[in-house]
């Protein structure tokens, strides 16, 4: 619903961020209200020895293809990205409040009442959704292998924190390498 507010511009440009704050408020406010423990919204520290290799290959093996497609592309690296101030500070609470909404939220809901299959391609088709507000068929497909990836990681290894850090190392190479270099700019213009 968010996505379909956004695009068809029922919500005013300045609300926008405000609407997503609200949104994510809302679902915090619901894991709380439905007491939702703690670590089945993988926060959780007990299973990073054993979840911390597939997180690190999956997040080296998203990169290295970013590193591929980027050649193949021909995209530019962003010269000087430390002088961006959303590529400094903005990867990590972005992608926390991401993994917590689709994987630690609704993932794990779905898996409760879907096989883990369907629970894992909805959930990624739902968090891949969100990112038609950029308009780019790639980013598109990106985020949808994505979210599939760490969906299937979310499932074998529920881990609030690995996931944000991949999820995170991996944003800010999608901007680095030049795949987007407008996001850089317009981060928060929908």
């Amino acid at each position: 619903m968010p996505v379909i507010i956004f695009l068809t511009d029922i919500v005013p440009n300045p609300v926008k961020g405000s609407t997503i704050i609200f949104i994510v408020i809302g679902t915090i406010a619901l894991s709380v209200i439905e007491k939702i423990p703690k670590k089945e919204l993988g926060i959780r520290v007990d299973n990073i020895k054993k979840s911390a290799l597939p997180y690190a290959l999956f997040t080296i093996l998203a990169v290295f293809s970013l590193l591929i497609l980027s050649k193949l592309l021909n995209k530019q690296p962003l010269a000087n990205w430390w002088t961006y101030p959303s590529l400094q500070w903005v990867f990590l609470p972005i992608s926390f409040i991401q993994e917590f909404v689709f994987r630690a939220f609704f993932q794990t809901k779905l898996q409760k009442i879907l096989n883990p299959t369907l629970a894992i391609a909805l959930a990624a088709f739902l968090f891949a959704s969100i990112h038609i507000l950029w308009r780019d068929p790639l980013i598109l497909l990106l985020a949808l292998l994505g979210g599939l990836g760490w969906g299937y990681l979310w499932y074998k290894y529920p881990n609030l924190w690995l996931i944000t850090i991949s999820h995170a190392a991996v944003n800010f190479t999608i901007i680095f390498l030049g795949f987007f270099p407008w996001t850089v700019t317009d981060f928060f213009k929908f």
